[in-house]
């Protein structure tokens, strides 16, 4: 198996988010329902300390999904200032590896482990629910950055057409 990069460890990983053939059961309710994550954003940079590679968004909760292609770059992680924080975003949060980078007994308190072969996203072990008020102000500034991309994309598209019919 060659290593995938960073960009496939995310493309696999977004696909993994978007679609509910994961096999995890997310959320508090025990209704065994899959749920997909029909909002997915990649490396948004917002007000946000972390600026996560993956988060996706489903009426229920949302998940955080860290790309990591070596264990060097997996354990440079933990330097990070802001993965100590209690208040991060996402209600389930993962590490994305290629397969063997990572054992279970070496995952971060609080997250858990997704493994690909290159070709499918395996969970190695299941992240723990993290609570609304650990995350909603990160949270916020991820979908403020969002929603003011795209406010300025719509005004930028109705701009556009008023050049167009005046022409």
């Amino acid at each position: 198996m060659n290593t995938p990069t960073h960009e496939e460890l995310i493309r696999l990983g977004t696909h993994w988010l978007r679609h509910s053939h994961s096999g995890v059961e997310f959320g508090n309710s025990h209704d065994g329902y899959r749920y997909s994550h029909p909002v997915v954003l990649k490396e948004l940079v917002s007000l946000d300390f972390s600026i996560p590679d993956i988060i996706g968004f489903c009426a229920e909760y949302s998940t955080v999904i860290e790309c990591k292609v070596s264990r060097k770059d997996y354990r440079a992680d933990r330097l990070k200032p802001h993965r100590h924080r209690l208040k991060q975003p996402g209600n389930y949060r993962y590490y994305l590896t290629p397969q063997g980078i990572v054992d279970i007994k070496e995952v971060h308190d609080g997250w858990g482990l997704l493994e690909t072969d290159g070709r499918n996203v395996y969970v190695k072990l299941t992240a723990p629910y993290h609570s609304e008020s650990e995350i909603k102000a990160s949270e916020y500034h991820i979908l403020y950055s969002f929603a003011r991309r795209k406010q300025d994309m719509l005004l930028q598209r109705i701009v556009q057409n008023s050049q167009n019919e005046l022409l």
